[in-house]
């Protein structure tokens, strides 16, 4: 028996949690909220109908009762949720009569038994048959008060179940195909530029500034400057933000310190051997270049890692 593929949901989530993804969705707040509620209802309510696929249905008729209304209940959540993150994704709701009439099928069965069923489109009432409830199909009976007619309907809850899981099931491998597709041209469009190599001169930069070369020295610590904005710059290519990345961002803040403290703060005081203590204060900025030429290659290895594993997994 087909149920919503919990591999599909949590490939999904993976997506939406890379870097970039995030950086496009959390601006727009609706669509970040939207779509991570979505995925978490929707997992809920697969688990919620998984579970009553997997255990014994009660012989009370007080539970009967709380379990047909649960499950009927979570089969039209788990759809909603579905149609919420194709929502996102393509910009337009699912057309569940036209695409999926299976699936659609099961939310009218629903709305009849427990979303709408007193005055029912304002002329039908609906109620379940007691004797007939059972773990894999129930009985409602559908009275029309203008045409007076009576008509009963038997539901097979598995094919239900079901036929509302592969419909969604399609839906999300819809939107993971083009996830997939978008991730893979951005790994693409950026594997071939390896960020270590903003920083291929600051081993020349740092025997000049180590050996307190007074014209190299200089020339070389502005290089520096240099670097770090090209780091920065690549950043915002990628992410969309030099700051989207709080390793980055908090490297950056202590650079970004350590520069006013060598160009003015230092400089304009009152402290005593000047030079030694903004040699020292190079020193640290110095450290904190290599940390960061450190994160640079974590990035470069992500999107080698992505390439190599076809930027789908």
């Amino acid at each position: 028996m087909e149920m919503v593929s919990f591999d599909l949901i949590k490939r999904i989530r993976k997506h939406i949690q890379r870097q970039e993804r995030m950086n496009q969705l959390i601006p727009i707040y609706e669509k970040w909220v939207g779509i991570t509620a979505s995925i978490d209802v929707l997992e809920d309510s697969s688990w919620a109908i998984e579970y009553y696929v997997e255990n014994d249905y009660p012989s009370n008729m007080k539970g009967k009762y709380l379990y047909t209304y649960g499950l009927l209940q979570a089969l039209f959540v788990q759809q909603d949720a579905a149609d919420n993150i194709y929502k996102v994704f393509f910009d337009e709701k699912i057309k569940w009569k036209d695409e999926y009439l299976e699936a659609y099928d099961v939310r009218e069965m629903r709305n009849d038994v427990t979303g709408h069923p007193l005055n029912r489109d304002n002329h039908f009432f609906i109620y379940l048959v007691q004797m007939d409830m059972e773990k894999d199909s129930i009985s409602y009976l559908k009275d029309d008060v203008d045409s007076k007619n009576h008509e009963s309907k038997k539901v097979n809850l598995m094919d239900s179940i079901e036929d509302s899981a592969k419909c969604i099931n399609h839906v999300l491998s819809r939107v993971l195909e083009k996830l997939d597709s978008e991730h893979k041209a951005y790994i693409n469009a950026h594997k071939n530029v390896k960020m270590v190599k903003i920083f291929q001169g600051l081993d020349y930069a740092r025997e000049k500034i180590v050996c307190r070369d007074l014209i190299m020295g200089d020339c070389m610590y502005d290089s520096t400057k240099e670097m770090v904005k090209k780091c920065r710059e690549e950043l915002v290519k990628r992410y969309g933000s030099e700051n989207a990345i709080e390793a980055y961002k908090y490297t950056f803040d202590e650079i970004d310190e350590l520069y006013d403290l060598i160009d003015n703060e230092i400089p304009q005081s009152n402290v005593s051997k000047k030079d030694d203590v903004i040699y020292r204060l190079k020193e640290n900025l110095l450290s904190k270049l290599e940390y960061l030429v450190g994160l640079c290659k974590e990035t470069d290895e992500y999107f080698e890692n992505e390439s190599e594993n076809g930027a789908t997994k």
